[in-house]
């Protein structure tokens, strides 16, 4: 069992009725007073921070090579748009929002996957017909 989930079960705050972030804080300050609370709100602090750098990272690039520098300018200017409002609308549809655009990445990563397949297959065939000598292999 996760650390959290010893913390729900032994200290009753899993019938607390909260849910999500505040049902961990609440376990981790039941568990750890004074602690608890803001080690989980300095960890959500950073968890958010890094995952808004990153998707805008891989966004921008990805812009960028299917578009060019061109699109970088604009992309940063709607991206900063889109936290302003996504920091101030509620939590509920914030997540909606992830959850969908997340699933939504699955219809590329699949057509990737189904085209590039028999290279895959090739290649892997190959290494293995070769032991692995195709490669820059030291060993």
């Amino acid at each position: 069992m996760s650390p959290p989930g010893i913390c729900c079960s032994d200290e009753g705050v899993r019938t607390s009725g909260t849910t999500g972030a505040a049902l961990t804080s609440a376990a981790f300050e039941a568990t750890l007073p004074g602690l608890g609370g803001p080690i989980i709100a300095l960890s959500l602090a950073i968890f958010a921070f890094t995952t808004i750098i990153g998707w805008s990272y891989y966004s921008e690039r990805s812009l960028q090579y299917l578009f060019g520098t061109g699109i970088i300018m604009p992309f940063r200017a709607v991206w900063s748009l889109a936290v302003i409002v996504g920091a101030t609308i509620k939590l509920g549809f914030v997540w909606l929002l992830a959850d969908t655009l997340n699933a939504m990445m699955v219809i590329p990563n699949l057509i990737a996957l189904i085209v590039l397949s028999p290279v895959v297959i090739a290649i892997t065939k190959e290494f293995f017909d070769t032991r692995g000598k195709s490669e820059n292999n030291p060993f």
